[in-house]
Formats: C-alpha cells, structure tokens, sequence
C-alpha cells in the first residue's frame, strides 16, 4: 500500500498535480503489532518535501514522542493520512479532497485490522466515519463505527 503504484487512476481531485510526492500511503513498521493506526489530516510540506513518509515534520515528531512517553513501542503504531497529497501552505483538505481519498482508507484499515484507529482532528474523523457534519468535540473519547 505504497505509493502511486497502489493507485495510479487516482486523479479526480488534482491535488496530486501540486504536490512533490502524491499518493503517500501508510506507513507500516516492519513487525508491526496490529495495535493501532493513527490517522492524520493529510502529508505536511515536510512530508512532501523531504521524507516522503507521513508524520516526519515537526508535528510528526512531537507525536511519535508522546507515542514513545505513553508506551508505545514503534511498532505499535502505524501511521496514515485522510488526505495522501499534500497541499499548498498546509491548508485544511476540501471535502471532495476527503471523499476522493477516503476508499484507499478504509481499505488500508481493512487489511491491516488494527486493534484500534486514532483519528487525530476534525477532517481525519470525516474521512473515517464519512461525514461532513461530525464534529470532534462531541467524538471526543467515544467509540464511533466505521462506515
């Protein structure tokens, strides 16, 4: 599940053409317990710039910290974005982005069946419960279902 060779067809947002490195998928460590799966808004000028990788910036960085304060091993953890193109200055991903992008999603969770799926903020909820109006102060702590 890497990469533009996982989905090549993929070109109905466009956001793929403003970016250095479209179609970042999910980043699995090798040995990977299957515990959870963070997901993220969408890659960071860092991400597309330098890494490649999700949650390599500086926001990457302080979470893979407080991962490693709370427990967790690398393994534990695999990371992905709602979004897999990044944008220009960081904006928010539209709705269409979240739609566009939201099949290869739930096909990652599908076959990684991780024990549990962390969204982290309001547009990696939309994409993962597939709904605009969801708002994640009231998810906050709660168990939702995927749709």
């Amino acid at each position: 599940m890497r990469g533009a060779e996982h989905r090549p067809e993929c070109q109905e947002c466009g956001a793929w053409r403003r970016c250095q490195r479209p179609f970042m998928g999910p980043e699995i460590p090798d040995g990977w317990t299957g515990l959870a799966l963070v997901v993220g808004e969408r890659p960071g000028q860092d991400e597309d710039r330098r890494s490649g990788r999700p949650f390599t910036g500086p926001a990457g960085q302080l979470l893979r910290e407080l991962l490693r304060r709370a427990g967790f091993t690398e393994t534990d953890v695999a990371l992905a974005n709602a979004v897999q193109c990044a944008a220009p200055q960081n904006r928010t991903p539209t709705m269409h982005e979240v739609h566009c992008c939201r099949g290869l999603l739930l096909e990652c969770i599908r076959t990684l069946q991780p024990k549990v799926v962390v969204a982290l903020g309001g547009t990696a909820l939309k994409a993962l419960v597939g709904a605009g109006d969801v708002h994640i102060l009231r998810a906050r702590g709660r168990a939702l279902r995927l749709e």
